[in-house]
């Protein structure tokens, strides 16, 4: 559920997870994020898009988040996180790096400071490395949607790619990016499992490129939150920041996923992009300034790159007869 919200001269459908307040004497709004165990996905935790889009239609000049904080344990700060717990840490992250990236507008509540500093110390404390991927993704015709297979058609089809996008270069799915504490055991688990959608190496700079897909009729905000949390944390992987390091361990002759490759990427320049057709209205309206507020004082680069739908129904009746072949495996 929303409810529409005048902020200045912007009317915008706003989520009814999270509280907003505006002052227009002094041209700022307070944010309040409940929901911060929930998927970053969803309207009442995407709080980079809310701000990014309060921001670029010029409602404030400046944004103050506060938040309900999820119960950690102080003393095993990373060890046995529960589902919740660990959305919760993917919060704090983004919001670690959201707090530096737009430091020139974007504020923390005082009542929160203390918990974003206390992840922000403990996460840069402890050696953390991701997951290695144990089998190809696999492609479920039946009962995964346009999304699922929209995805695997820019991984399989150069020539859709092409002309569906304009990528001239081979593309790779379902990287897994979950974040361990010292070792891969589920105890230690900090990020909720998940994968990178596409990724790739653009020939002509050498730069690794990520890419967020949706479908043409998911133009959910939440886009924003998940590129960003993607592009953040790949780039800490692939640069080994924050006490992160690529894991290297028992790496046979078995490259699924094209992992090998992703070690190759390691201290590239990193590009991400919304691989979309369509997007949230206001995000649409405002591409040109949230693209320029997520460029600012970032070693990333965010690009949108618009696809042709129309180029995929050539390909859709290939796509069984690509992964009949397959192997799969967890990830």
């Amino acid at each position: 559920m929303s409810a529409i919200k005048t902020m200045g001269k912007v009317s915008i459908h706003w989520p009814s997870d999270i509280d907003c307040e505006i002052d227009e004497g002094k041209n700022t709004v307070k944010v309040h994020i409940r929901k911060t165990d929930k998927n970053m996905q969803t309207n009442g935790a995407a709080f980079e898009a809310w701000c990014l889009i309060l921001k670029a239609n010029g409602a404030c000049e400046s944004v103050t988040l506060s938040f309900e904080p999820v119960p950690v344990d102080p003393d095993n700060y990373f060890t046995n996180l529960d589902h919740g717990q660990q959305n919760y840490m993917r919060f704090l992250y983004r919001l670690m790096k959201f707090r530096h990236q737009m430091a020139e507008w974007f504020f923390i509540a005082d009542s929160n400071i203390e918990e974003v500093d206390r992840f922000t110390a403990k996460f840069n404390e402890h050696p953390k490395t991701n997951t290695i991927p144990k089998g190809e993704a696999s492609f479920n015709e039946d009962t995964n949607g346009i999304e699922h297979k929209l995805e695997k058609a820019f991984h399989k089809f150069a020539d859709f790619r092409q002309k569906a996008a304009g990528i001239n270069f081979p593309l790779y799915d379902q990287l897994p990016n979950g974040l361990f504490v010292n070792e891969v055991r589920k105890m230690n688990r900090i990020f909720n499992g998940g994968d990178f959608d596409l990724w790739g190496v653009d020939p002509s700079d050498n730069k690794f490129c990520l890419y967020e897909l949706k479908d043409p009729k998911n133009t959910g905000v939440g886009v924003i939150s998940e590129l960003y949390f993607y592009a953040n944390f790949a780039y800490d992987l692939l640069h080994e920041q924050n006490n992160i390091f690529l894991n290297r361990t028992n790496l046979d002759e078995n490259d699924f996923r094209n992992y090998k490759e992703f070690l190759k990427s390691k201290n590239r320049g990193v590009k991400a992009f919304f691989l979309v057709q369509n997007l949230h209205p206001r995000i649409q309206e405002k591409a040109d300034e949230i693209l320029v507020l997520l460029n600012s004082n970032v070693k990333i680069a965010y690009e949108i790159r618009k696809y042709d739908f129309e180029k995929f129904s050539e390909y859709e009746p290939k796509l069984a007869e690509a992964y009949k072949s397959v192997p799969t495996g967890e990830s």
